[in-house]
């Protein structure tokens, strides 16, 4: 830290600029002709290339996930997801009579409404009941790549749990007759 001290009323930009030329030991200051996207990258990465940053959001991504499936507590979220969607799905044929899955896709997003919240609401609050917020925080990892690999983690669970809906087309083409549409 440094601090720049100036004449009342002068322009500070010179005393600014040759203070950090002095303490940053920088030969020179030139204008660059970048966005305000790629200096925020420059300031915020601290020298590191992308395959890095790839490499610390993957390896955020992969713990969560190790995590997830690790936990009692997700199996029961997926159980609770695949029942409720199971349920919806018999209770949409019960009362349609047609082999289709059109209602349950235009209704699984209540049960979204509730899952969601039982996955996102654990991501950060398991760091600090665990202990490990601290441990995490020290790594040569920043925040906003332990928000995106929480979130990557997140995402690829649902997507997981939403892979085990593609059972009911299947029992739709066993125990039903569904139309596949015009070929």
């Amino acid at each position: 830290m440094f601090t720049v001290t100036s004449a009342v009323g002068a322009d500070i930009r010179e005393d600014l600029a040759s203070a950090v030329v002095k303490v940053l030991r920088l030969m020179e200051l030139r204008p660059a002709h970048l966005s305000l996207e790629e200096i925020f990258l420059q300031l915020t990465t601290n020298d590191a290339s992308m395959e890095e940053m790839d490499d610390q959001r993957v390896a955020v991504t992969t713990r969560e996930l190790r995590s997830y499936f690790l936990s009692p507590l997700a199996y029961l979220v997926g159980a609770f997801f695949v029942f409720g969607s199971g349920l919806l799905f018999w209770l949409i044929l019960q009362n349609n009579h047609e082999a289709s899955v059109r209602g349950l896709i235009s209704n699984v997003h209540v049960l979204f409404l509730f899952v969601i919240p039982m996955i996102s609401m654990r991501l950060l609050a398991e760091e600090q009941r665990t202990g490990t917020m601290e441990l995490l925080m020290t790594n040569p990892v920043q925040e906003w790549e332990i928000v995106t690999g929480k979130f990557l983690g997140s995402a690829f669970f649902v997507l997981c749990m939403l892979l085990a809906t593609l059972l009911f087309p299947l029992f739709l083409f066993i125990f039903g007759s569904p139309d596949r549409g015009q070929s």
